[in-house]
């Protein structure tokens, strides 16, 4: 149990590596034990560590034991819960089509099972994948917002825990991304749904603040921006996104947010101010460069390591 709790502690404090010294022996105590259960979850502690190694391999090797001894014990809810961590996986490795199909696995057993938070929390990552990768059209915007709505409502009718923070940060995550479907269908559909927009950032309050959530803090303001900007409070949004500037350059934010330069470059444009328009999405794709230039660099480390 100690070793548990340690290995847990180190995998929430972002230190795989001090978590794996832990969870090997773990998963060793554990197979001597001959208990199923908690060999399954070590496996799934197993799981996380490589995600925050980046090591896709070992992520899914280990994710699909712990997901083979649930089957085995025909437990339906952990088996729907090991389903959701597969789509999250692949989710975040950009391999949408098998998050959608592995959601959408986990949506029809936490369903059969009654499991409300669960299925809140399935439809939160259809929608959130749809909004993320397929957001080019009318019917996209649709089909996200149909289910972050059905997440939304789902969480706030389901009975969470004070202590279950995880889904406590879905709830809100869910928000925000129904937030941004309602600013983005405003552009399709009509200015109707831009106020929904604001319903939804309004319920999430400081909750990202709060709890140090950086990159949903910088999400929940880009829907802020967005919405402003549709409402044509120009210097608002823009006032905004200087002041993110600012933080930026010198260093008090830990790094760049992905697609601020582009949105502060759409901004400009929006504002008629066409040379600092030019000037920020230059910045933008100077970015863009470093980012895939360290993204090939790191690939063929993973590799390394994972062959290792």
């Amino acid at each position: 149990d100690n070793y548990n709790f340690i290995s847990y502690s180190y995998n929430n404090l972002g230190n795989p590596l001090k978590s794996l010294e832990y969870t090997r022996p773990l998963l060793g105590f554990y197979k001597k034990l001959k208990n199923l259960p908690r060999v399954a979850i070590a496996y799934s502690r197993m799981a996380d560590n490589f995600f925050y190694l980046n090591l896709p391999d070992s992520i899914f090797h280990y994710l699909n034991k712990s997901l083979q001894i649930y089957e085995s014990l025909n437990d339906t809810a952990s088996v729907a819960n090991c389903y959701f961590e597969i789509a999250v996986a692949n989710e975040n490795l950009s391999f949408r089509n098998t998050a959608i199909e592995y959601f959408f696995k986990a949506l029809q057993m936490d369903s059969t099972i009654g499991n409300q938070v669960g299925v809140a929390r399935d439809y939160y990552g259809i929608g959130a994948t749809i909004i993320h990768e397929y957001l080019t059209d009318s019917v996209s915007i649709q089909s996200a917002l149909g289910y972050l709505k059905k997440a939304a409502d789902s969480f706030e009718n389901a009975e969470i825990d004070e202590n279950d923070i995880q889904n406590i940060v879905y709830k809100n995550m869910a928000f925000n991304d129904l937030a941004c479907a309602y600013i983005e269908c405003a552009e399709f559909c009509g200015s109707a749904y831009a106020d929904s927009c604001r319903l939804y950032l309004d319920k999430i309050g400081s909750f990202f603040d709060d709890f140090g959530f950086e990159g949903m803090v910088w999400q929940k303001k880009y829907n802020w921006v967005k919405f402003l900007t549709f409402n044509g409070n120009y210097g608002e949004a823009l006032k905004i996104m200087l002041d993110l500037e600012a933080r930026i350059e010198n260093g008090e934010l830990d790094r760049e947010k992905i697609g601020f330069y582009e949105i502060l470059s759409n901004l400009f444009i929006k504002c008629g101010d066409y040379r600092n328009a030019y000037a920020a999405i230059c910045k933008h794709y100077q970015r863009k460069l470093i980012e895939i230039n360290d993204s090939a660099l790191a690939s063929a480390a993973n590799a390394k390591t994972e062959q290792a």
